[in-house]
């Protein structure tokens, strides 16, 4: 599955990508807890999509990483599509960033190192 094939309301996405670009972390309370946010922008050969991450994923997922979402969904928000792991989703790291690299070769490569968060 490629990224140009995700239409809004697919789940269980399995599909790898490239983290490109990590934005700005916000804060934010939700039920009396603080939370963080930042939206990253994630790639593979077809083209790119938004990923929301989440407290802990921001502190594991950097970019440059090739990732794999794991029975993820894709949603919409503010009329742009966006890839979400979600709840019942998850997010392992497959090759960690190593300097930049080309998504194309990457995916190519055979038994990468995980790290599942």
């Amino acid at each position: 599955m490629k990224i140009k094939d995700l239409k809004i309301g697919d789940k269980k996405v399995t599909i790898k990508v490239q983290v490109k670009k990590i934005g700005e972390i916000r804060e934010f309370d939700r039920m009396g807890s603080k939370n963080r946010m930042a939206t990253a922008i994630v790639e593979d050969e077809s083209e790119e999509i938004d990923m929301p991450l989440f407290n802990d994923e921001l502190d594991i997922v950097k970019e440059g990483d090739l990732i794999e979402v794991i029975n993820g969904y894709v949603s919409e928000f503010n009329k742009i599509r966006q890839l979400r792991a979600g709840k019942y989703g998850k997010i392992e790291i497959v090759n960690p960033v190593e300097g930049k690299k080309d998504i194309k070769k990457v995916l190519k490569k055979k038994e990468p190192k995980k790290v599942v968060i």
